[in-house]
């Protein structure tokens, strides 16, 4: 079982930009960010470590998770675009949009 602390190194590693010139990698991080169980093949395609980077994110805790979301700037509660759910005042983001009021805006 991957470890958080590895998980994240596996992460950035992946899609570091000198090892992710084309950004496959981080295109698909971030459709497993928003759905780990990604159906479409068409959206991983390009990527080579798809299934390294879903179990990677399978394995970080919550914390961690949420923070990842918000650098890819998705709502760590819903795993959509966090403009949707700043811009709809979304009730249940409250206590998010109040710790991170100026991501993304």
């Amino acid at each position: 079982m991957i470890k958080n602390q590895t998980a994240i190194a596996l992460i950035n590693f992946i899609c570091a930009p000198d090892n992710d010139p084309d950004m496959n990698e981080s295109l698909a991080l971030r459709s497993l960010l928003i759905d780990i169980d990604e159906s479409d093949p068409r959206l991983l395609a390009d990527s080579h470590f798809a299934e390294t980077l879903r179990n990677c994110i399978r394995a970080l805790d919550a914390q961690t998770l949420s923070m990842l979301r918000l650098d890819e700037s998705l709502c760590p509660l819903h795993a959509i675009d966090y403009a949707i759910c700043f811009d709809d005042d979304d009730p249940t983001c409250a206590a998010i949009r109040a710790c991170f009021p100026n991501h993304d805006t």
